[in-house]
């Protein structure tokens, strides 16, 4: 099944009326069917769908959208029927009706004679722990079950039967939503590997040809809620609303507008995946982006960016919107390690040594527990690995100073306190006049975000962190010059001086 050499568009009308000899007269029904079949075969061949030759994975969920598609694919190449393979995915969500659903399409594949495959999930469940709406939880798995079952199955392509009626109410739903330029282009004709045959159609045209072709669909009740989905109410108050204060015709300028959005897009898309590919690095779980090759670029083409390494990277920018991509132009443009963003689905963005850095959000590292260290005393601390040891001696007895030895003001024995990294720690580094936030300190000294609460840090009552451990004093808590006595902090591992958690 194939564009390539088929002119504007596939014969439909010979392909479905030569049976009954050519006939100049066709009754309505013959009309409306030959009429939406060639508005099929004219949008994927304008849209180049299917390479000649491939199997297409057709998803259907068992009502009119996906049921008429099947069938149109069937009527316009039934000598190549079993390059179609039909997929159904359970969501979990309702129950007996979700199992009739899925009953409904098995039937449909052995009517036509086509493989059938099925899939199932709990939407709700993903949804809770991935931090999604049911939506877009419903829709990723969806996509990755579609994914899958097309390379079980040798199909190069996955046709979802979304229509124009569809692609007015993304539009809407993004722009309700605060959305960018790819938002606003709505559902796009063709994404490798997911193409949109009936995306030129509209809903009640969808519904017309099922009926002129005996066609039999089931209603999912959910898609007439409007207090829970957005989708629903922009279908069901929101557009009709505009077409009765406007006049008719409002759906149509939305869907041109749309078309409009995805040709500026098309032609710029080449300049935006020859810079992406300058600046993309992929592993198994992330997306790295070199901040070099992104500071310099104009703000449009950033945000292009970095919506297309998201796709790229996780098969869909699910529930991103633009603060989120904005907020990740932001950390690119500051370049700060330690800088991190928030993503949707368990997602996280940030910012280390020179790269952005997508992937499954980290767990906060573990912090050291408090534990005080009396003087003169010793206090082991075994998540590092080290003790701490503390005592008073004159200035002749001290030991060197260095990054395992603090020599310090003898005044500063009381109420200390051995503990981790806390937000808006800040201490004055030896050496330095300003105040300085331990994160940047950190992130300055190239300190690992994962072992930076296992740093032990010595804290005064009133003088705050005075030491650093294995790393730097504070400036207002070294000993006096002429001081008779000091305070001497050493850290050890294993009875020798050593550097906290493995840094020295």
């Amino acid at each position: 099944m194939g564009y390539a050499g088929s002119g504007p568009g596939w014969p439909v009308a010979e392909i479905l009326i030569s049976g009954v000899g050519r006939r100049r007269l066709m009754n309505t029904a013959q009309e409306v069917l030959v009429s939406f079949l060639q508005r099929v075969g004219e949008t994927m061949h304008r849209h180049r769908m299917v390479r000649r030759g491939e199997r297409i994975l057709v998803a259907v969920s068992g009502g009119a959208d996906s049921v008429a598609m099947l069938d149109a694919l069937v009527r316009l190449a039934p000598e190549e029927g079993s390059g179609l393979v039909v997929a159904h995915f359970n969501h979990g969500l309702r129950g007996a009706e979700a199992d009739a659903d899925e009953a409904h399409v098995a039937a449909l594949a052995r009517h036509y004679g086509l493989e059938f495959t099925a899939g199932r999930g709990d939407v709700a469940a993903a949804a809770r722990l991935e931090g999604r709406g049911l939506e877009a939880a419903a829709r990723k798995l969806r996509h990755d079950f579609l994914r899958a079952a097309a390379s079980q199955h040798g199909c190069g392509i996955i046709a979802l039967g979304h229509t124009a009626s569809d692609r007015v109410e993304t539009f809407l739903l993004h722009l309700l939503r605060g959305t960018g330029l790819a938002g606003l282009q709505g559902m796009r004709p063709v994404r490798r590997p997911f193409i949109r045959p009936l995306i030129a159609l509209w809903r009640a045209q969808v519904e017309e040809y099922c009926r002129a072709a005996g066609l039999q669909w089931r209603t999912d009740a959910t898609n007439r809620d409007a207090r829970r989905f957005l989708r629903n109410k922009i279908r069901h108050e929101l557009l009709p609303s505009l077409e009765r204060e406007y006049g008719p015709g409002v759906a149509e300028a939305i869907l041109r507008c749309a078309e409009a959005v995805e040709m500026e897009l098309a032609w710029t898309e080449p300049l935006v995946r020859e810079t992406l590919a300058e600046a993309y690095q992929q592993s198994q779980e992330s997306v790295r982006l070199n901040l070099a090759r992104l500071q310099g670029l104009p703000d449009g083409l950033l945000m292009r960016i970095l919506r297309t390494a998201a796709v790229e990277g996780f098969g869909g920018a699910y529930d991103w919107r633009w603060e989120h991509f904005a907020a990740l132009a932001q950390a690119v443009r500051k370049g700060r390690t330690g800088h991190r963003v928030a993503l949707p689905g368990g997602l996280e963005g940030h910012v280390s040594y020179g790269w952005l850095e997508l992937g499954p959000a980290r767990p906060e590292p573990s912090s050291l527990p408090e534990r005080p260290l009396p003087v003169p005393g010793r206090v082991d601390i075994p998540e590092a690995g080290v003790q701490v040891e503390s005592r008073v001696c004159s200035r002749q007895e001290a030991p060197s100073p260095g990054p395992q030895v603090a020599v310090l003001d003898a005044a500063l024995t009381d109420g200390l306190v051995v503990r981790g990294w806390r937000p808006g720690d800040a201490f004055v580094p030896l050496g330095m006049t300003g105040r300085k936030k331990l994160q940047d300190f950190f992130v300055d000294a190239k300190v690992p975000r994962a072992v930076r609460g296992l740093v032990p840090l010595v804290v005064h009552p009133r003088a705050g962190v005075i030491w650093v451990a294995g790393m730097r004093i504070s400036q207002d808590a070294k000993a006096p010059a002429g001081a008779p006595l000091v305070l001497v902090l050493e850290m050890r591992r294993g009875g020798e001086a050593s550097g906290a958690a493995g840094l020295s």
